[in-house]
């Protein structure tokens, strides 16, 4: 499978022998980063046993089967739980960001607003909190939620807007907060995510996460937060909004249901009563291994330098170019 479209253009002028290395790496990184050919890998049905990983469930008789999330990676797994599964798939409803295509024959897909919420995605979500409250003992669901899940499943707690979410998470985001601290706050403000979507799935069905990370340390409360418990509470929450001075300009709705909130409001932190099966399909440094595992095989003298930077693409860019000079000129 190639991924990158304007190969030729790009190998039509330059060192084209580096460029050709440069793509071949690239592309193999992309494929082993591909949520789409992990669930082909990681998922089949043969006659009526569904396996998934290690797990194998029986899914004859009147076994239902539904499929919610969302995510910026959620449609190809969708896609692939259709392409592997079809007319077995009882409903369905997955998130996507505007732009993003595809079609989906047996879950109702939504688009809506990424990286901060809108109507749309409170209307998917409203959608999946219903089809959560239909299932019954036996039933597997299949939650692919992925990173921007935070602002494409929105469902704010009474009291609180759409909007008065929407600036929330713009302020977070113009803050020099990290994704834990962000997400610390988005998932107190919002009753579908610290577990709430799992909380209303029947205790007695199956709850299979398969879910792609672009977190460091691929903790998965900060990947697929609705439907695993939360290890953030309102103390870690309130201490980011105290940390970065952004009491003050919150709406009103949201710093009152911050200052006021008490335990019973707190996100779910026990879900041992429920049947959870968590499974990283795609890991945070998946397309590290690859790049490094291509680039050996054709030749090259290659490790990770690392896969614990964050920051801004080009902040983060320009550093590996410095380190690219370095190795140059100095040959260290």
């Amino acid at each position: 499978m190639k991924y990158i479209k304007n190969s030729e253009e790009l190998l039509s002028h330059g060192l084209v022998d580096l460029r050709k290395d440069a793509l071949e790496i690239v592309d193999y990184a992309l494929l082993k980063s591909d949520p789409y050919v992990q669930v082909m890998n990681f998922v089949s049905l043969n006659g009526e046993i569904l396996k998934v990983g290690d797990l194998d469930f029986d899914i004859s008789g009147n076994r239902r089967i539904f499929i919610l999330g969302a995510g910026k990676a959620t449609y190809p797994i969708a896609k692939a739980l259709e392409d592997i599964l079809g007319e077995r798939i009882t409903a369905g409803a997955v998130t996507c960001k505007y732009g993003q295509e595809g079609e989906l024959k047996y879950s109702k897909l939504y688009h809506a607003s990424h990286p901060t919420p809108d109507q749309a995605g409170y209307e998917a979500s409203l959608e999946m909190m219903e089809i959560a409250r239909q299932t019954q003992p036996g039933d597997i669901v299949f939650a692919c939620i992925t990173g921007g899940s935070t602002s494409l499943m929105p469902l704010p707690r009474e009291g609180i807007t759409v909007e008065d979410l929407g600036l929330t998470y713009k302020l977070l985001l113009r803050s020099s907060a990290n994704i834990i601290e962000m997400n610390a706050v988005r998932k107190h403000l919002c009753s579908i995510k610290g577990g709430g979507l799992a909380k209303v799935i029947h205790p007695k069905a199956d709850i299979i996460n398969l879910t792609v990370s672009d977190v460091i340390g691929d903790m998965l409360d900060y990947i697929t937060c609705p439907t695993v418990p939360d290890t953030s509470t309102f103390d870690d929450a309130r201490a980011t909004l105290e940390k970065y001075q952004l009491w003050d300009k919150l709406p009103a709705s949201v710093t009152s249901f911050l200052k006021t909130a008490g335990p019973e409001m707190e996100t779910y932190k026990d879900l041992s009563d429920h049947n959870i099966h968590n499974f990283i399909i795609v890991k945070g440094d998946a397309a590290c291994e690859g790049a490094e595992e291509k680039a050996r095989e054709i030749g090259y003298n290659t490790f990770i330098l690392s896969t614990m930077l964050e920051g801004e693409s080009k902040e983060v860019g320009a550093v590996y170019a410095a380190i690219a000079k370095e190795v140059l000129l100095n040959n260290r």
